[in-house]
């Protein structure tokens, strides 16, 4: 009987973590990419803005599924489980209401009157298909796989996808009309926010669910209490997303001394 070889093994391990980086790259730069099709413009401008929301949280994943459809064979259940999206859906949703609570609750305590003007399709997409699809790009299956294959710790992983992350969020802030330096400081408050959510991630078994929430429930927050489209030059929204993150890590931090963490919030699977 032949025994594998550790070096083989490795090696293996290697080229999933390179392939799983290359269509991230990808799906990063489909934003800029697909606009180079000759008609895609004039489309966007004979449709409207809500097919042009759809195609722009659909059109990352398709590399994901690749990704995984290579990687997992076409069984939905592996893809679930690899990406975390198997893991308890509800007691991820109480947790992240928790945690969050210095975003959604506190400025309510404090006097700050909320935005009840929101659009239900505009906030459909921004707190809820939009995180979720970034979630599962970026923190699933970007960060997570090549944290799980590349065998080099939490690091490597964590930063290249949340620079990346807070690269891709520059748009928004030109399109609210900063200059570089406040797409810059935008950036750097995103990628700090997505690295957090990434150690978050590893740290809650991988449970795809409860970084997906607290996306969600930030982007809620925001729009509820941010005076504009972006974080920079509101220091009022940056304090209660700083709280948010300091509480988050500070209970992710005491989680090892609740046995009852993982029956929970799931263990994770298989690699």
């Amino acid at each position: 009987m032949n025994t594998p070889c550790p070096e083989n093994e490795d090696r293996h391990r290697w080229a999933k973590a390179v392939f799983v980086a290359a269509l991230f790259l990808v799906s990063f730069l489909s934003l800029a990419l697909v606009r180079l099709i000759p008609g895609y413009e004039a489309w966007v401008r004979a449709h409207g803005t809500l097919p042009w929301w759809v195609e722009n949280a659909l059109r990352p994943l398709v590399p994901v599924c690749v990704g995984l459809l290579v990687l997992r064979g076409a069984k939905p259940r592996a893809w679930a489980a690899a990406l975390g999206l198997d893991r308890p859906i509800l007691p991820a949703l109480g947790l992240a209401a928790a945690l969050t609570l210095p975003m959604t609750v506190l400025p309510l305590l404090i006097g700050v009157r909320p935005n009840l003007e929101l659009s239900f399709v505009r906030q459909l997409f921004g707190a809820g298909i939009w995180p979720l699809a970034e979630e599962i790009n970026f923190r699933g299956f970007a960060f997570g796989q090549i944290y799980l294959y590349s065998g080099l710790g939490f690091w490597p992983a964590g930063l290249l996808t949340s620079v990346l992350f807070g690269v891709g969020h520059m748009a928004n802030a030109a399109a609210a009309g900063l200059a570089l330096q406040g797409q810059l400081i935008n950036a750097g408050i995103v990628g700090l926010s997505a690295l957090g959510l990434a150690w978050l991630y590893v740290s809650w078994n991988r449970n795809l669910w409860l970084v997906f929430f607290l996306h969600a429930l930030g982007n809620l927050g925001g729009a509820m209490y941010m005076t504009g489209s972006v974080a920079v030059g509101d220091s009022r929204f940056i304090a209660l997303l700083a709280a948010t993150l300091v509480l988050a890590l500070g209970v992710t931090a005491l989680r090892k001394r609740w046995s009852w963490s993982d029956r929970v919030m799931g263990r994770p699977g298989p690699l």
